[in-house]
């Protein structure tokens, strides 16, 4: 504004320098300055001197030369007082800007267009911190005088601000139009700087209508414009806006690179707030990223650059990004505190309206704990602040979380008003994305009143408004179009919206920032594949039937496992362990559990397990990039048949795959898969059904020994009967006599299953057939690729393998095991003479992790471990096996790279894992597998030490005399056992996970 009021001079270069002021020839400015820097004692040159520091936002240096010249009050005085104001406006400093401001008012009270100038600056304070009713009554006082270039200036400058209160207010459309008319109006002046300015917003509020081209070329003009200015700070707030635009339309990368820049520059000008704006941003990135540890560093340093400043809005606007990532990492205390400090802070700074967002985030946070009372209060305040404040659009975006709460309330009249009235709001603002969301909600709604005509509509209006790809929710209006499709009779049409619908559900369950919200996603898949899969078998089509079950099972897991660009495993970067101090905090609370565990102070151990578990989650354990055997995670049946025909032969191996659908487990699927066949066998469950399911799974060992000891005659109880006819068809019967292989791919409710003791034709399948266990078809597809070992090679003999022994057989605080000392040395002897034996006090933690993390570690065949076992039954990283100091958590192999043929965990309850993300399981067994383990030996309930050194004596034993795989020595041991011990429940423990 200043650039059109500057006081004229009779001196030819001061009048070239404010001609290229006024056209925005900040580049002719600079250089200009310096050719005439020996006249810098020259007032007039050097207020413009410090109006171009002001024009490209060295605002310390500016502030300088203003401090300068207010030393000699005098004809410049007013101008120079006009700057300041300026510059504080543009930092946001109401305190210092209003009373320069008032005082310049007093001054210029009878000075056309100067007056009006001053209540421009005034709007645009009011605009910035957020005090949008005030920008209004002034922008709507302006008063645009004569024709001439200062008022028409003055006009433009008007309609530009008035277009970003419009874009604050969320009236897109509006926004545009006034600022294409400003913009139009700027060129027409040949101001190059304020056509820049109006390019940077323009861009916003294309972005805002879902206008990619407009949005990303108004952005680079602006860029383009301070770049051949020279002009490095607005080109970083240009470049910061630009990376707004790529972030929103998916361009991840491109954004991060424009953040990272114009952090830079903020940084180089000790501009403060604005490099925490930058590391908002670069937090927004990493979350969308999946990365969310590096997302609250960024939050937090951005919080750390503003703390000696007064910026308590950007705080407080920083910690509900914190809050929310938080939140998605199952932090749930911590979200629900630190966003409730936020909101409070924007109440106490004025800033209403981000208090209410605040609320209404809170709000979806209570509704998904089930506080539906206390979500409902914090959304009615959140929607009269909105309405107070004139965001309609907000108020009704709120409105779809109030009608969320009536549908979960039953009140589906009171949700349908809520929602037509949001919507009709919604589209009239533009709001295109939440106009679609309420439109969809409103058609579920609708369908399920019956009112399928108003279903349709309302989805065929949300399509228009938002293609389903661009969405978060896009699997709900697919699953509306399925259904609707069926009403229709149209199975074909309805199974292709419900694949499309599973594909995106998928999507994001792996994109979760957590096991908790990977979950929350499998349950909400879960109606949407209960009805494909209906559809599928009613089509005959197993195949699609038997893929969309599996979907459920190991997404998370097969993503752990993926492989290196360079399918290299040794090309993981050392960057992705633990920083050193969050190592040796680690380390130091690893100490003080063993402590307490030896003390026996079970609630402090309690207390130090759950700091554990939050510090690994902080040093984003659970975000290494593992190895993975597939680099597609879908399943490909005819490759997968494939790879089990070469290793053990056509029609020599079957796959028994279940699924449990149904909220209390209703609904049993079973399938059957070999060389030549897809059967299908569903079962409904009653309820007794599902007590005996759950009887025989139970953690408890005694329901098992119960259920499988059997009569004193030596046949099965009758329990265990009816178990076999809920899990085993009739069907399958003569197609599992044929085959030497059988793997089974249980749910995760049914995988401690005791699957060796089903009984066919008479007899347990465990002492006939080779066994093993697989969390999903997809993971055996991905292990046999990983495998260079085929059926025809053989198991190799102990003497030839490599392997690590540990074990312990005494323990301060567990009951001494007898016989695994001499389990252990045996074994080690049979081994190759390159093996190592860790007994009793060499079997550190300290000296087992180091000797798995090296390059060794890799190297070794076989590991044995002999020892006490814990399954922990709240953190899944927090299962363990005891070592002679400390123990070996899940989270510890997560980090290791094996090559291992079998690893035998040869303690109580190892093959017992966490139901950890819908469908999938977490547990040694299956850290074991990812971290590149073949096979994994372990028990499924408590072992005798006498027993459980007797048995695998036996199967090593096998081993060492040729057994053809790990199954066939496990199918022999079990044979042999039994002759002595004929319950399945003294043989039956030890079982099989991963390659037979």
């Amino acid at each position: 504004m200043l650039r059109q009021v500057l006081p004229a001079s009779i001196d030819p270069e001061i009048i070239a320098l404010d001609a290229a002021l006024r056209r925005g020839d900040l580049l002719f400015v600079r250089q200009h300055l310096f050719d005439l820097a020996s006249g810098a004692s020259n007032r007039d040159l050097f207020l413009r001197a410090a109006l171009y520091d002001f024009l490209v936002n060295d605002y310390h240096s500016a502030q300088e030369k203003c401090t300068a010249l207010a030393d000699d009050p005098g004809f410049l005085h007013p101008y120079v007082q006009f700057l300041e104001a300026l510059i504080a406006v543009d930092l946001k400093q109401p305190d210092k800007a209003t009373p320069l401001l008032e005082a310049l008012a007093g001054q210029w009270v009878n000075r056309f267009p100067e007056s009006q100038y001053i209540t421009i600056a005034k709007a645009a304070l009011a605009l910035y911190i957020s005090r949008f009713q005030e920008a209004d009554a002034l922008l709507g006082r302006i008063d645009m005088g004569a024709g001439d270039r200062k008022s028409a200036w003055l006009g433009y400058q008007t309609q530009r601000l008035m277009g970003v209160l419009a874009h604050q207010l969320t009236n897109y459309s509006s926004a545009k139009h006034l600022l294409e008319e400003a913009r139009a109006g700027f060129v027409a002046l040949d101001d190059s700087y304020e056509v820049a300015k109006c390019d940077n917003a323009l861009a916003s509020a294309y972005r805002r209508l879902a206008d990619f081209s407009p949005a990303i070329r108004s952005a680079e003009n602006a860029v383009a414009y301070f770049q051949q200015q020279e002009a490095v700070v607005p080109m970083a707030r240009c470049r910061n806006a630009l990376g707004g635009i790529q972030l929103y339309f998916n361009q991840q990368e491109l954004a991060l690179q424009s953040y990272e820049f114009a952090l830079t520059h903020f940084r180089s000008a000790n501009l403060s707030e604005d490099a925490a704006w930058a590391l908002h941003n670069i937090g927004l990135i990493y979350r969308q990223l999946g990365h969310y540890r590096p997302a609250l560093q960024a939050y937090a340093e951005g919080r750390e650059i503003i703390s000696s400043t007064s910026t308590a809005y950007l705080d407080a606007y920083l910690a509900r990004g914190q809050a929310d990532l938080y939140w998605h990492l199952g932090e749930t205390n911590k979200a629900i505190t630190m966003l409730q400090d936020a909101s409070a802070k924007f109440l106490q700074l004025g800033a209403t309206t981000h208090a209410a967002n605040a609320w209404r985030m809170l709000a979806g946070y209570f509704i998904q704990l089930d506080r539906l009372n206390q979500a409902e209060a914090l959304l009615k305040k959140s929607s009269k602040l909105f309405l107070q404040h004139q965001r309609p659009g907000q108020a009704a975006i709120t409105s779809l979380a109030l009608a969320s709460i009536d549908q979960e309330r039953g009140h589906q009249e009171s949700a349908v008003a809520l929602l037509e009235t949001a919507s009709d709001i919604l589209i009239q603002h533009h709001l295109a994305y939440h106009a679609a969301k309420a439109l969809t909600m409103l058609a579920e709604i609708r369908f399920a009143q019956g009112a399928y005509a108003d279903a349709a509509a309302a989805i065929s209006q949300a399509l228009d408004l938002l293609p389903p790809e661009q969405s978060e929710f896009h699997w709900r209006m697919q699953y509306v179009q399925a259904q609707l499709a069926l009403k229709e009779g149209d199975r074909t049409e309805a199974q292709q919206y419900l694949q499309r619908a599973l594909a995106h559900l998928w999507r994001l369950r792996r994109e979760a920032l957590s096991p908790a919200a990977a979950a929350t996603l499998a349950k909400k898949a879960l109606p949407v594949s209960i009805l494909a899969t209906a559809i599928a078998l009613q089509q005959g089509d197993f195949r699609a039937a038997l893929a969309i079950l599996e979907e459920h099972k190991a997404i998370q897991l097969l993503e752990r496992m993926r492989i290196s660009p360079a399918d290299d495993p040794a090309s993981r970067a050392d960057g992705d362990a633990p920083p050193a101090r969050a190592a040796a905090k680690l380390q130091q609370l690893r100490k003080a559990i063993h402590i307490v565990r030896n003390d026996q102070n079970w609630e402090r151990l309690s207390q130090l397990e759950a700091d554990f578990e939050d510090l690994l989650q902080e040093s984003d354990a659970l975000n290494t990039p593992y190895e993975m055997l597939l680099k597609h995670s879908t399943l490909d049946l005819e490759r997968l048949r494939s790879e089990l025909d070469k290793r053990y032969g056509p029609q020599k191996w079957g796959c028994f795959v279940m699924g449990l659908f149904g909220e209390d487990a209703t609904r049993l699927h079973r399938f059957w898969l070999d060389s030549t066949h897809i059967l299908a066998a569903p079962r409904d469950l009653n309820a007794v059904d599902q007590h005996l399911l759950q009887l025989a799974s139970h953690s408890e060992p005694s329901y098992r020994q119960n259920l499988l000891d059997g009569r004193r005659d030596g046949a099965p109880s009758d329990l265990w009967k009816r178990l076999e006819t809920i899990i085993l068809p009739e069907t399958f019967a003569p197609l599992m006599a044929k085959v030497d292989t059988l793997y089974f791919a249980p749910p995760a409710r049914l995988a401690t299953f005791p699957f060796a003791a089903l009984q066919l034709d008479g007899k347990a399948l465990g002492l006939q057939k080779n066994l093993s266990q697989t969390p999903s078809l997809p993971v055996l597809q991905t292990q046999l690729q990983r495998s260079a070992a085929s059926e025809s090679e053989g198991f190799p003999s102990l003497r030839t393998l490599k392997g690590l022994v540990c074990a312990v057989s005494h323990h301060a605080q567990m009951p001494d095991l007898e016989h695994t000392g001499q389990e252990a040395d045996r074994l080690f002897h049979a081994l190759s003479h390159d093996s190592m034996l860790l007994l009793d006090e060499a079997s550190s933690q300290q000296k087992l992790q180091a000797v798995l993390q090296s390059q060794d570690g890799r190297t070794f065949d076989l590991l044995h471990f002999a020892t006490h076992a814990k399954f922990h039954p709240d953190h899944a990283l927090l299962s363990h096996i005891l070592l002679y100091d400390d123990a070996l958590y899940v989270s510890d192999i997560l980090g290791w790279r094996l090559s291992a043929r079998l690893v035998t965990l040869a303690a109580c309850d190892t093959a017992v894992g966490h139901n950890w993300a819908g469908d999938e399981q977490m547990g040694l067994p299956h850290a074991l597998l990812i971290a590149g383990a073949e096979s994994v030996l372990a028990t499924l309930w408590p072992t005798d030490d006498l027993a459980s050194a007797t048995f695998l004596q036996i199967f090593y034993r096998r081993l060492q005399t040729g057994a053809a795989s790990v199954a066939a020595a496990l199918r022999e041991a079990r044979m042999i056992y039994s002759q002595e011990q004929s319950s399945p429940y003294e043989w039956g423990s030890f079982t099989l996970i991963g390659l037979a």
